[in-house]
C-alpha cells in the first residue's frame, strides 16, 4: 500500500521522525512494546496519541506523556500548552501571581502585552472545583493549568491553528503534580465496539442489533473517525467481520465511506 503522507505543524525544530502514516505506526508499536507507557496497551491507542501530538506540533515522546483524548477532545498538560505558547516567538507569557489562592499571567503578542488571565479562588468556587483532591493537593499548579489555558484561549487561539485544546482538570481528569492526566482505564479499540462474530456485508439492521450497547455508543465512539483512521482500522483488526459490522453503521447512520484499501 503506498504510504500517505502526513502533514507536520510548523514549528521551532524541523525535524520530526514522523513523516508518514508508517512512520506513526512503528513509533506506535515500539512505545507500547516498551512498557514505559501504561496509559497506553495498544498500538491502535498510541497511534491516536502521536498523531494528535504531530497536529499540534509535538513529537512523538512528548505526545505520548503529555497528550490525551478524552470525551473526543484533545487534552493537553500544562507544560506541553506554556511551550506552545511560546515556541513560535510570536506570544509569550509570564506569571504576574501564583499563590495557594489564584493564579495571573501576562499575555504577549510581538513584545506587547495583549491581557491578562486570571483564576482565583473565587473562580474555583463558582464552578465547584475547591473539593475536588487534585485541588486540595496541587492548588497552584491547578490555577496556573486553568488561567493559562484561558489565556491561551484568549490571547493566542491560533497556536493550534483554529483547534480548542483543553489541560486535563477542565475535562474531570484526574491529574499528578506535573499536571498530566491519570489514566487508570485506556479506552477499548474502536473493532470492540462489535464483539459478536456475525456474516460479512450483512445488512444495517443485523449490524446494529450486533452490541447490547446498540447505537448509541457507536453514536458516541464512531462518528468522529477519519478516512485514515477507518483505513487503519481495517488493516489492523484481528476480526474482519466484526470491522464489517462497525462500517457498515458508519455507511448507514453517518454517511462515511467505505476506505478504499489496496
Amino acid at each position: 500500500m503506498e504510504e500517505k503522507a502526513i502533514v507536520k505543524h510548523e514549528t521551532s525544530n524541523p525535524i520530526s521522525i514522523i513523516r508518514t502514516m508508517d512512520d506513526a505506526e512503528r513509533a506506535a508499536k515500539a512505545m507500547v512494546a516498551s512498557g514505559f507507557f501504561a496509559d497506553s496497551k495498544s498500538a491502535a491507542q498510541a497511534v491516536v496519541k502521536i498523531l494528535a501530538g504531530q497536529e499540534l506540533g509535538f513529537g512523538p515522546f512528548a505526545s505520548m506523556t503529555g497528550v490525551n483524548v478524552i470525551q473526543n477532545k484533545p487534552v493537553l498538560a500544562a507544560n506541553l500548552m506554556a511551550a506552545a505558547v511560546k515556541r513560535q516567538g510570536k506570544y509569550n507569557c509570564r506569571v504576574v501571581e501564583m499563590t495557594d489562592s489564584g493564579c495571573e499571567l501576562a499575555f504577549f503578542e510581538a513584545g506587547q502585552e495583549v491581557g491578562r488571565s486570571i483564576f482565583n479562588k473565587a473562580d474555583a468556587e463558582k464552578a465547584g472545583l475547591l473539593q475536588k483532591d487534585n485541588w486540595k493537593k496541587y492548588p497552584r499548579n491547578m490555577f496556573f493549568a486553568r488561567a493559562l489555558s484561558n489565556g491561551q484561549k484568549w490571547y493566542a487561539p491560533d497556536i493550534f491553528n483554529g483547534a480548542t485544546v483543553y489541560t486535563p482538570d477542565e475535562l474531570g481528569a484526574q491529574v499528578n503534580e506535573e499536571g498530566n492526566a491519570i489514566i487508570d482505564v485506556v479506552a477499548s479499540p474502536t473493532p470492540e465496539l462489535i464483539p459478536t462474530p456475525v456474516p460479512v456485508a450483512m445488512p444495517y439492521e443485523q449490524a446494529a442489533a450486533m452490541t447490547a450497547r446498540g447505537k448509541d455508543e457507536a453514536d458516541h465512539r464512531l462518528d468522529s473517525l477519519t478516512q485514515q483512521q477507518l483505513t487503519y482500522v481495517v488493516e489492523h483488526s484481528a476480526s474482519l467481520v466484526q470491522v464489517d459490522a462497525a462500517l457498515t453503521v458508519l455507511e448507514h447512520d453517518f454517511q462515511i465511506p467505505r476506505p478504499a484499501v489496496d
